[in-house]
């Protein structure tokens, strides 16, 4: 099944997709240990606990997760039973 996707962010340094049932697909560019460019990826479900990310993620997670949101993504967990 294709899902919808929008660029929330796209700059140089962080990259934010929101899927249509709310998830968001976040890529950092970060240095490693060397000084040397590298990427870390995550995705926060619907209700994820967002206080140790980057700030413009915390900001984006709070406006699309919502209580209709994150009771919708809840129930279609309980659907497939997980």
């Amino acid at each position: 099944m294709a899902h919808t996707r929008t660029h929330v962010i796209q700059d140089p340094d962080l990259l934010v997709d929101q899927l249509e049932d709310g998830h968001l697909e976040v890529r950092e560019n970060i240095l490693d240990e060397d000084g040397h460019p590298t990427y870390h990826r995550y995705v926060l479900y619907p209700g994820a606990y967002t206080r140790d990310r980057d700030s413009r993620v915390q900001v984006i997670a709070q406006r699309v997760h919502t209580r209709q949101v994150i009771d919708a993504w809840k129930a279609a967990e309980a659907a497939r039973g997980v």
